[in-house]
């Protein structure tokens, strides 16, 4: 999967990762446009999104929202039947920030969640700006798809 996150070393990521990527314009972007054009099926993660501002829920909900238009348009200009999304929030981050409304406005279905299991992502260790790690104890990963409808 290709993985949006500012703190994790390149040295560490796995080959398909992009770091620090804008996941609002991901369809514009040409390092992610040319991967995707060479992969059959698309899948992505991104591990606790962040506006930089702590407690807007509203900003947030904006984020997410703008995230899956983006993915979505990627995927109507690729030849894939599916695209997937996995989005790991800490929390109440989820109903707080209203993603599934955000994911039903763009045609995307969550099929599925589990505890976020920092050990399928090595080397990465969630942190907040300031450098302290942010907390991963009750952070789950929500899995979402969108499939392409054939008239």
């Amino acid at each position: 999967p290709l993985v949006s996150s500012s703190d994790v070393p390149s040295s560490e990521t796995s080959p398909g990762a992009l770091i620090g990527v804008d996941a609002t314009m991901l369809h514009l972007n040409p390092k992610v446009t040319h991967r995707v054009g060479m992969m059959r099926d698309l899948a992505f993660a991104w591990n606790f999104p962040f506006t930089g501002t702590e407690e807007d829920a509203m900003e947030h909900e904006a984020l997410i929202l703008q995230a899956f238009q983006s993915l979505y348009i990627l995927f109507g200009q690729h030849g894939s039947s599916k695209i997937s999304l996995g989005i790991s929030l800490q929390g109440d981050q989820f109903s707080r920030w209203n993603v599934t409304r955000s994911a039903w406005r763009t045609e995307w279905n969550l099929i599925g969640w589990s505890d976020f299991d920092h050990k399928a992502f090595p080397g990465y260790h969630p942190c907040r700006q300031n450098g302290e790690p942010f907390p991963v104890e009750s952070a789950k990963l929500y899995v979402f798809e969108v499939k392409k409808r054939f008239s």
